[in-house]
């Protein structure tokens, strides 16, 4: 039986299922994490991106924020054509310190992140087993090594109306 909201205008038969997140990385209670890391939280659906902002997808180290940017977009996890998760990346300003906690909150109920259709993160499943629900969001906490780590991948997203041959595109 899965949570579903009903509060898109549509039917009964349309029900949407309550987002939750399928994954964190770096994985919640791992230590030794590179210095270097980003941030990553899969949605187990579409997400609305703009609820994806510091106030609501928080990294901290203690109870103080750090600084950096966060980027979100829709993903084909199974690789069918069809965009199916919402990845949220946050990437520091600057290397991590040495040996330190961090934790990752994602802010639930009415100010905090949303499903396209609205729906809020709750207690009940939101937090799926990739992180923990405490007051009104989803928490994780992960430990800083001491090295820096060499970048395995480097993604670049193309924009959907990118065109390489238009008079817009300077090389």
């Amino acid at each position: 039986d899965k949570n579903t909201f009903a509060n898109d205008g549509c039917s009964a038969a349309c029900q949407r299922e309550i987002p939750s997140i399928f994954s964190v990385k770096p994985a919640n209670g791992v230590a030794n994490v590179c210095k270097n890391a980003a941030v990553e939280i899969t949605f187990t659906g579409l997400m609305n991106l703009s609820t994806l902002t510091p106030s609501t997808t928080r990294l901290l180290q203690g109870v103080a924020p750090v600084a950096g940017s966060i980027q979100a977009r829709y993903v084909d996890s199974d690789n069918n054509g069809a965009m199916d998760q919402t990845l949220a990346t946050i990437f520091p300003s600057s290397v991590f310190a040495d040996t330190t906690n961090y934790s990752v909150e994602v802010l639930g109920g009415p100010s905090g992140v949303k499903s396209k259709y609205g729906a809020e993160l709750d207690s009940t499943t939101s937090c799926g087993t990739a992180m923990n629900w405490s007051a009104d969001r989803c928490i994780s906490q992960f430990t800083t090594g001491t090295k820096l780590c060499k970048i395995d991948k480097v993604t670049i997203i193309l924009e959907k109306d990118f065109n390489p041959d238009s008079a817009a595109y300077d090389p």
